[in-house]
């Protein structure tokens, strides 16, 4: 998932096989949610199969603390009903 994290990484892989005028485009976007932040905290959990191994590794005893975190912490980007939060995107352009 992060592969592409760092600033000319994407430009780097491109490159090689012979594209031209290859260009990294950084853009922050804004994911939209319509729900609760437990509820978001929930599906992040299940779709994010990256994060699973660092969810598992979480103690029984201190999964309730890092749940209240979370949501408190999702809870500052609620407006009504709704969740916005900014989700950073990596792309590029290429000529071949």
């Amino acid at each position: 998932m992060f592969r592409f994290a760092t600033r000319g990484s994407i430009e780097k892989v491109l490159r090689n096989p012979g594209f031209r005028n290859v260009r990294q485009h950084y853009l922050t976007l804004p994911r939209v949610w319509a729900g609760s932040p437990q509820q978001l905290w929930q599906y992040f959990q299940e779709i994010s199969t990256l994060f699973h191994p660092l969810l598992r590794a979480i103690p029984p005893a201190m999964r309730p603390q890092v749940d209240e975190a979370v949501c408190i912490g999702l809870a500052r980007f609620q407006s009504g009903s709704t969740i916005t939060t900014p989700a950073r995107v990596v792309f590029a352009t290429v000529e071949s």
